[in-house]
């Protein structure tokens, strides 16, 4: 893949435009499934996951970005079918999961996963992830990667217990909320 097509991938992922049905607009610039194959993306998923592990700072945010970016896409590729997009990042976290959790490369993309698909979504699939998460965190190598995830979880359950009691006239239990 060229990096116009790459641009032209990146710009199709941010306007949420592309759809296997949709034909491009001006006739020229190709769609999701044609400028990033779903073989090409499982390839990059593999040198995503072997690239977690490189202990130069800017490689593991680059393979942050390229995981966004990642993630972009195939939203950008379900389309209204939400449900294929879910699917995707729960195989994506499955993936990850299988990884030991002494493994630093695990936390920073499951932490991306878990703000797009919930964290209940992803406590599902492994129940025990926090205490697991919790655990690796006495590991210095691990200590950070695993900070993510676990504030990215606590995040996502805080913000759903929060709207659940916000109204107005129970301000209390909003604080007892943020304390507990």
């Amino acid at each position: 893949m060229c990096i116009r097509d790459r641009v032209r991938v990146k710009a199709l992922a941010r306007n949420k435009k592309a759809t296997k049905s949709e034909a491009p607009p001006d006739g020229d610039a190709p769609g999701v499934d044609d400028a990033f194959p779903t073989a090409t993306r499982d390839r990059v998923c593999d040198i995503l996951w072997a690239n977690w592990e490189d202990p130069l700072a800017q490689t593991a945010k680059e393979t942050l970005l390229s995981f966004e970016t990642l993630l972009d896409v195939e939203e950008a590729r379900a389309g209204e079918q939400k449900r294929r997009f879910e699917t995707f990042l729960e195989d994506a976290a499955s993936s990850l999961l299988r990884k030991d959790a002494s493994c630093k490369g695990r936390y920073v993309p499951l932490a991306a996963v878990a703000r797009r698909l919930g964290a209940r979504r992803l406590l599902t699939l492994a129940p025990d992830l926090l205490t697991a998460t919790l655990r690796a965190m006495r590991d210095d190598s691990v200590c950070t990667a695993a900070g993510a995830l676990a504030a990215a979880v606590s995040q996502s359950l805080l913000w759903l217990s929060l709207i659940h009691i916000s109204e107005p006239t129970r301000l209390r239990r909003i604080s007892y909320a943020v304390v507990c």
